[in-house]
């Protein structure tokens, strides 16, 4: 027999039955189909091995009594559904079956539920059964519900024991706020909203959570401070973020959202940086908007550079739909009067808008995301408002097109919720459509008829966690899937717990000790292969990964790992003896009351005596090793078992805190302690401690292990050390690893581990187990003792009865070493500057200042890292002044400024030679300091000056094609004994200038508005900018004398930047007997923050404070030659990636100038280059703009700043020249912060014609990216 068969529109359908004829020999087949229109005969067709046809007449040749294997393809006419009767006819014998052509999607009304309109609705499995149920709101018959719907077998009945307060117009949300791993219910509208905890699957109000009441509203649950609880994102007349904080919720009022309702909010990884950004769309007061907010830190500041439609009645959601690992953007609503519905592409976290994608608008509308063919990529069902029609229409996704699927039989409905679930569990997604219809209110069930399966994705692997103090940043590989072709187009969940197997730190709202069914019908919120939990409590914690593919099936969960948080303690103490005796007991099978044991589980080994002579603490399921050690009689001390003894075993089960001691003993065979040969212990322990395969792992049998050649390594104070290496054995085995140091001040043999995917260790022995011939790869962490440096002999024992060694030379370096090789003259009153004055790819000196035989000036070239004095550079001495490079002629290579001693030269740079510049005419200072800004934005560098001549000066030099003319606009107080600098300390696009006076003990700062300096006061001896807080703005530090406390005490404050307004952030630890003569400031550990150097004026000093979040600290590892008089800068001489520094002026042994390397050898990438610029040409002016560009070592993108070329031809810098070389990799010709803090800058003043430009970002470090693709603009007349 044949049972009724189904497939839906055009599907052809193979149906394989079998003929069974006890006499054999030849047979007619004949079909026949009652409903024609459906299916005719001629669309019928069989095949099998004996089957032959002339194209109209089947006929099978039988063998007697043997079964024939036949297939029946019927395909049916198209756009046809129904039922019709299907007859085989093989001779005389007939069969029949019912065949019918469903549509996609056909209702199923087993399940009745009210109609509703202004419905919000949720698919969830709120009791944990395995399948979805439903919770349904809206309004009904003039009466507003909220219901939730049991799903039994896939028919749905109303839970009546749950009493929930109607809404309508509102919002719902399943979530696991308690992290219980059942999903509570958030309901908002009606002016209230209200979590309702479930407790074994009913639900009562938690009357502890006071939210705001809304109206209108959308609600999402998300993590945005990734401290593993659900956060909440709620609108609705308001706009708010609402944190958790242990289950109990606060507004967070320091993030500012438009107030909206009619509105929709989704929470996304969009720029893939680990935290969670929000998309906010709806109505307000005569207003509509979209606004996208990236999260930084938990905070949210909108993303001005990505365009939206402003919508309100509005639905938007995240997804992925090119499967590229990052979020796209569907965007349906109304922008005031026509319906819309928009598809923006994640292009490098930028939303831009996909013009190609032609979809039907929507008002009062519902957009989701699902792959309803299971062909591994999303499709798209929109329903609304369609030019005053209800409509609905299913998209799908072909090769990132969007095409509309005929024929669905689905109703349209507007002011409506729809959703995708699988709710009868068949592998396919389903649809839930409520809202209004031209036949009135409804809610209906739609069953997924394509019957394509869908596998789960395979379970992640290579679980990692690495812990930074109370935070984790957990890692592992890419799962695979059979339907989504790149394994990108999947995602993530996480569950945490503080036991094995349990998920109350992070709920993954799935069921992990199952199959990983997913409670909730949703992407994972992971869209990479890391994610970060912060500020966890101390403790050991057990987690576990699943993917998620695109119709939201689970993976099963990865195999548990576990971590530890703060200081670790074991169960059983235990210290290793001193003795040369011990064995190997390993396993793969380890059990506790039948149950595999979980890590953190611990074996302990006893003698009769009582004596512990071996421990093992379980890290993973895969195996263990236990070491036990053998007693040394020559020693006198009971410190192992000893021959013909038994052996004790306890366990300590970690998650139940139980130590069971067992039945069972081990006896120990006489040549088992440092026998010269494999023995033998048979499997033992069937009750509670299982240990399969146990043996002992002595020998000399062996040929001597290779041990892969290790370089002599360094590192710097306190810093530990990574070091790989290879093992390779001829035999499989156990090996045990040990190591030594030749000065244990410097680092002890107790601080260096080893690890690997076959290590294993008892805490203080590690044992490694080998495959034959198969090189095992470890690595070794070398830790030195605190505030230690030296040379140690360390040296790493492998012994499997013969015994191999390997040694290398382990130095530990102060952050910074005198470059000893490099001989500078020695100067004080001095000034210093770093720069690439040749173009030659790396940085040259600058030196000025006293020294014993005179003023001097001098160009010292950089060659591989060596300086030369360049003999025929010839420069004016000057002292007490400043020497400066800067491109003032726009020919992109670094000309000369020098003042002092009574002198201004301008020195011109043509081919890396050097000739005074007569046609400018400056005047001859002493006591002086210069700074080159564009001050009026027109695209040269202008000239600041300060000093004595005759009397004290202040003055400004407008640049004019290489030629300075002094700028009378300006009220400037003069100055002496100064240091200038300019800088956009309020973010409007043009420079302001700071000017410190030594000699008044006061600080100006001047702001630019339309290129006229006016005034703001400070009171200071000496200030610097830098955005010491990466918030895009300049802060200041600020070293002023005080009146008002004792001779010789100084104070010094950071000021920081708000929305250019300053306010005192607090002094921060200084010698204070030590006046501020230099301020550098630099990321010397390339963490993306800026880090500082001083050196002194009254007494000799130089010292280095690290920025630790915004806190400064001296950095007590580092010893620098204290200097008085001088100068410190920062520059990357040797192009390691990292800062080194050049330090003059009067030390306590004379006048010096000395170059630090810098040791730290921590990489720093180059920021990505900008992208999608723009310009906007008003008359003769120009404004730039681009998107921001990342830096792995900057936390935030603000951190940055960026630099600028112009050229009048392509790839041109004579328009405005950006001191880098934009036409190779960016390098920057000046280690120095990019004047544009921003992401949009103005040129003014530009002649008729067309111009070339890009930009690049700098880094902390002074890094530039590569220039940004090239563009052009044109003013014109």
């Amino acid at each position: 027999s044949i049972e009724n068969q189904s497939t839906f529109l055009t599907r052809p359908l193979s149906i394989p039955f079998q003929i069974t004829d006890t006499e054999g020999g030849y047979m007619q087949i004949s079909v026949s189909s009652s409903l024609h229109s459906l299916v005719s005969p001629e669309s019928i067709y069989f095949t099998g091995p004996n089957i032959t046809t002339d194209g109209q007449v089947y006929a099978i040749q039988a063998t007697s009594s043997i079964p024939e294997y036949i297939t029946m393809v019927i395909q049916p006419n198209s756009d046809e559904i129904g039922s019709s009767v299907i007859t085989i006819t093989v001779d005389t014998a007939q069969v029949s079956f019912v065949y019918s052509v469903l549509s996609l999607f056909s209702e199923d009304d087993r399940s009745v539920f009210p109609g509703v309109r202004g419905s919000s609705v949720a698919f969830g499995d709120y009791d944990n059964d395995g399948d979805l149920d439903i919770l349904l709101t809206g309004v009904t018959n003039s009466i507003e519900i909220a219901k939730v719907y049991r799903n039994t077998d896939g028919i749905f009945t109303e839970d009546t024991n749950i009493s929930l307060p109607g809404i309508s117009n509102g919002s719902v949300a399943f979530g696991d706020y308690d992290n219980d791993n059942d999903l509570d219910i958030l309901l908002a509208g009606n002016g209230f909203s209200k979590i309702f905890k479930n407790t074994d699957g009913t639900f009562s109000e938690d009357t502890n959570i006071n939210l705001p009441g809304v109206y209108e509203s959308s609600v999402a649950f998300g993590d945005i401070d990734n401290d593993g609880d659900l956060d909440i994102l709620l609108t609705g007349g308001i706009s708010a973020i609402i944190r958790n904080i242990d289950g109990n919720f606060n507004e967070a009022t320091d993030i500012q959202l438009p107030n909206v309702n009619e509105s929709s909010v989704a929470f996304g990884d969009m720029d893939n940086d680990g935290d969670l950004d929000i998309i906010v769309t709806g109505g307000s007061v005569n207003q509509f908007t979209s606004r996208i907010y990236r999260n930084t830190d938990g905070l949210f500041t909108e993303d001005t550079e990505i365009n939206l439609y402003d919508v309100a009645y509005s639905s938007a959601a995240f997804g992925d739909i090119d499967n590229d690992q990052d979020l796209d953007l569907i965007i349906t609503g109304y922008p005031y009067t026509t319906e819309i519905a928009r598809i923006y592409r994640n292009i490098n976290g930028i939303l831009i808008i996909d013009n190609s994608v032609n979809l039907y608008g929507a008002g009062a509308p519902s957009s989701e995301f699902g792959d309803y063919d299971n062909d591994g990529d999303l499709d798209l069902l929109i329903s609304g408002i369609l030019e005053s029609s209800t409509y609905i229409r299913l998209y799908q996704n072909i090769d990132d097109a969007f095409n509309a699927v005929a024929n669905i039989n689905l109703p349209a409905v507007n002011f409506c919720s729809t959703k995708f679930g699988d709710y009868d569990n068949d592998g396919d997604l389903d649809i839930f459509i409520t809202g209004a219809s031209d036949s009135g209110y409804i809610a209906k069930l739609y069953r997924n008829n394509l019957n394509i399966p869908n596998t789960p994705p395979t379970a992640p692997g290579n679980l990692n966690a690495t812990v930074s103090n109370n935070n984790i940043l957990l890692s592992w590989s890419a799962s695979s899937d059979a339907e989504t072709f790149s394994a990108t187009g999947l995602n993530y969940n996480l569950r945490i717990g503080s036991t094995p197997g349990a998920c109350d730190i992070l709920s993954p709202m799935s069921l992990p000790l199952s199959h990983g069914y997913r409670l909730m019908p949703a992407r994972g919120m992971i869209q990479n292969l890391t994610a970060t939990i912060n500020n966890l409590s101390d403790g050991t914690y057990y987690w576990s990964v699943q993917a998620i593919d695109t119709a939201f099936a689970g993976s099963e969960f990865s195999a548990t790992s576990s971590f530890v948080i703060g200081p670790t303690e074991k169960h059983f103490t235990f210290t290793p003896p001193s003795t040369n005796y011990y064995m190997f007991f390993y396993g793969d099978v380890f059990t506790i009351n039948g149950l595999s044991a979980e890590p953190g589980d611990e074996i302990a080994v006893f003698d009769q005596q009582g004596t512990i002579c071996g421990h093992y603490v379980l890290s993973n399921a895969d195996g263990f090793v236990i070491t036990v050690y053998g007693d040394d009689s020559t020693s006198g001390k009971d410190e192992g078992a000893t021959y013909y003894e038994y052996l004790i075993f306890k366990i300590w089960d970690a998650s139940l805190e139980i130590e069971t001691t067992l039945n069972d003993s081990m006896f120990i065979q006489k040549s088992a302690f440092g026998a010269p040969q494999i023995e033998t212990i048979p499997p033992q322990y069937e009750g509670n401690l299982e240990i399969r395969g146990m043996g002992i792992a002595a020998t000399n049998t062996n040929l001597v292990p290779e041990l892969s050649q290790i370089e002599n390594q360094h590192t710097i104070i306190d810093s530990s050390i990574s070091i790989p290496f290879q093992l390779t054995d001829t035999q499989s085995g156990s090996l045990q690893i040990s190591v030594s140091s030749s000065l244990t001040v410097l680092v002890m043999p107790e601080n260096i581990y080893f690890t690997g995917t076959n290590i294993t260790s008892d805490g203080t022995h590690y044992t490694i187990h080998v495959t034959a011939s198969e090189p095992e790869n470890i690595t070794m962490i070398v830790q030195p003792i605190s505030g230690q440096s030296g040379e140690s002999m360390i040296t790493i024992t492998i012994d499997n009865g013969a015994i191999v060694e390997k040694a290398f030379a382990f130095t530990v370096l102060s952050p910074f070493t005198e470059n000893t090789n490099i001989t500078l003259p020695g100067v004080e009153n001095s000034a210093t500057a770093f720069g690439d004055y040749d173009n030659d790819g790396d940085l040259d000196i600058l030196i000025a200042g006293s020294t014993d035989n005179g003023d001097i000036a001098k160009v010292f070239q950089n060659t591989a890292g060596h300086f030369t004095e360049v003999t025929s550079i010839n420069l004016s001495g000057v002292s007490s002044g400043s020497a400066i490079f800067g491109d003032y002629d726009n020919d992109n290579d670094l000309d000369i400024l020098l003042t002092g001693s009574d002198l201004t030269k301008l020195y011109q740079n043509v081919d890396g030679h050097f000739t005074e510049d007569l046609d400018n005419s400056l005047p001859e200072l002493s006591n002086s300091s210069l700074a080159l800004g564009d001050y009026d934005s027109d695209g040269d560098l202008d000239l600041f000056m300060s000093g004595d001549s005759f009397v004290r000066i202040s003055k400004l030099y407008q640049n004019t094609d290489g030629i300075f003319y002094t700028d009378n606009t300006h009220s400037l107080t003069p100055v002496s004994n100064s240091s200038v600098e300019f800088g956009d300390y309020d973010c409007d696009g043009d420079l302001d200038l700071l000017v410190s006076d030594y000699s008044s003990e006061s600080t100006m700062l001047y702001k630019n508005i339309n290129g006229i300096y006016h005034d703001e006061f400070i009171l200071s001896n000496t200030a610097k900018f830098g955005d010491f807080d990466n918030d895009n703005d300049l802060d200041m530090f600020m070293y002023m004398t005080r009146d008002d406390l004792p001779a010789f005490l100084y104070v010094t404050d950071f000021i920081y930047n708000t929305e250019g307004a300053y306010s005192f952030g607090g002094p921060f630890s200084f010698n204070n007997s030590i006046q501020i003569y230099s301020i550098a400031f630099g990321d010397y550990d390339n963490d993306g923050d800026l880090d500082m150097l001083l050196t002194g004026n009254i007494g000799e000093t130089a010292t280095i404070y690290r920025n630790e979040n915004g806190i400064f600290q001296a950095d007590s590892n580092i010893s620098l030659i204290g200097v008085k008089y001088g100068t410190s800068i920062f520059g990357d001489y040797d192009n390691d990636g990292d800062l080194d520094i050049l330090l003059t002026g009067q030390s306590l042994s004379g006048p010096i100038a000395k170059v630090y390397q810098n040791n730290l050898n921590t990489p720093n990438t180059a920021p990505s280059s900008p992208t999608g610029l723009t310009a906007n040409v008003v008359g003769y002016d120009v404004h730039l703009s681009w998107s921001a560009a990342s830096d792995a070592e900057t936390i935030s993108s603000s951190g940055l700043n960026y630099n600028l070329y112009i050229g009048s031809t392509p790839g041109g810098t004579d328009i405005l020249s950006p001191m880098a070389l934009p036409l190779s990799n960016g390098y920057r010709l000046l280690p120095a912060r990019g004047h544009i803090q921003t992401l949009t800058t103005t040129i003014k003043n530009l002649t008729v014609g067309t111009y070339y430009w890009g930009v690049q970002a700098i880094d902390t470090a002074f890094k530039g990216s590569e220039f940004s693709t090239g563009y052009s603009f044109t003013v014109m007349p």
